[in-house]
This record gives structure tokens, sequence and C-alpha cells, in this order.
């Protein structure tokens, strides 16, 4: 089985390179401390509920897309 908090670790790193936004820029528009953003992005720590909500807005995302996106991916035949 695979990692869940890494599979949505590699999803929402995706997320945030396809909008082609700074992380000082999505940490201001999250109200996420950017240190901790930064952290959060490079797996150091994992993100809250809380944290995965205010940076899907950011992005104009929900992260339920995400989730459904780890599950599709999960669900496809090896």
């Amino acid at each position: 089985m695979v990692n869940q908090t890494a599979a949505l670790l590699q999803v929402v790193q995706a997320e945030v390179a396809r909008s082609g936004r700074s992380q000082a820029d999505l940490a201001a528009a999250s109200g996420i401390n950017r240190v901790t953003l930064g952290r959060r992005l490079n797996g150091s720590i994992p993100f809250t509920w809380d944290q995965l909500y205010a940076l899907g807005r950011a992005l104009g995302v929900t992260p339920l897309r995400w989730f459904a996106e780890i599950e599709a991916a999960q669900s496809q035949p090896s």
C-alpha cells in the first residue's frame, strides 16, 4: 500500500508547480507562514487539514480534488 501522506504531498507539490506561483505568494494568499509552508512542501512535516484547505483556496482548488486524484491513481491496475 502506498503511503497516503507521501501521495498527498506529491499531488500538492505538482499543483503548486503547475500554478507557477512562488512559495512566498502562496504563503501570503493562504495565510500559512512562509517557512512553515516550505517545510510542508518539502515533506519535513505533514500538512494539517486546515493548511490543506487554505492552500487549496489560494490555488483555486479543493483538497477533495487532490484526494480524488490519489484515489484514482491508486485504483489503476499495476
